[in-house]
């Protein structure tokens, strides 16, 4: 099945790692503070829909490793998400001095430290009522495109696991949410004018369920896991991945 992005969705994502030493707590700090500092910004205030920044934690760790899958990093890790109507007003944001000062001026930007930016596309794939509750659990699994694949090679093989995994009668009845963020080039060239490296090629899943209880059930489903087992031979989930449970603060939110 070929991607079918959700109408009014456009993302532009940061991927950010703490440095050794630093804390979780001085980490999502600084990235609260830029996250302010970007949605002051009047270009941002026109354009962007949606401001979220996503802070991983290991609440949910024990349950991933039993799917055989890599979970928190040692280093800490936050997402910066802006969501607009268009990719016309994310470019706009990205052209904007003002941004474009604001970056370049944040140690958090800096090559060394790893950050990636780029463009996505939404991709819903379960979407009942009650989702976004602040109450509600969160998982991310954050997967990078094998080198083997293209993009669009990548997320046709991708969407096709991920509907096999949904149509699972225990994640139709215990998740609430199930959304793909599928990486684009839209954004590249003005990211990597403003000193960001060019980013890693990553697809991102959103995985929302009502409490715990309900997540663990999935987390338990010997089914489940032997589809998701899949995905460790044919994406390299072992190599190249990284799977949260997060918390997620909302800067700004016009929804």
């Amino acid at each position: 099945m070929s991607p079918s992005p959700t109408k009014g969705r456009f993302l532009a994502i940061g991927i950010h790692r703490a440095p050794p030493g630093m804390s979780k707590e001085e980490f999502l700090r600084k990235m609260k503070a830029l996250g302010a500092a970007v949605v002051a910004l009047p270009v941002v205030q026109k354009n962007v829909l949606k401001y979220q920044i996503i802070s991983a934690n290991s609440s949910f760790d024990e349950h991933i490793k039993a799917f055989g899958m890599p979970a928190s990093t040692p280093q800490h890790i936050a997402l910066l998400v802006a969501e607009s109507e268009t990719p016309e007003q994310m470019l706009e944001i990205s052209k904007n001095p003002e941004l474009q000062s604001l970056v370049a001026a944040a140690e958090e930007m800096t090559p060394e430290r790893g950050a990636s930016i780029f463009s996505a596309h939404v991709v819903e794939k379960l979407n009942k009522p009650g989702r976004d509750h602040k109450d509600n659990i969160r998982v991310v699994g954050l997967f990078k495109v094998p080198q083997h694949l293209t993009s669009a090679q990548h997320a046709e093989k991708f969407e096709t696991l991920v509907d096999s995994i949904v149509a699972h009668p225990t994640i139709q009845k215990n998740m609430l949410g199930y959304t793909m963020w599928l990486p684009n080039d839209t954004m590249n060239a003005n990211t990597q004018t403003m000193r960001i490296p060019a980013p890693e090629r990553t697809c991102i899943l959103i995985l929302e369920a009502e409490n715990w209880d309900r997540a663990v059930e999935i987390a338990k489903d010997a089914d489940v896991g032997k589809l998701i087992a899949g995905g460790h031979q044919d994406f390299g989930f072992l190599a190249e991945s990284s799977s949260f449970s997060a918390d997620f603060f909302t800067m700004l939110d016009k929804e």
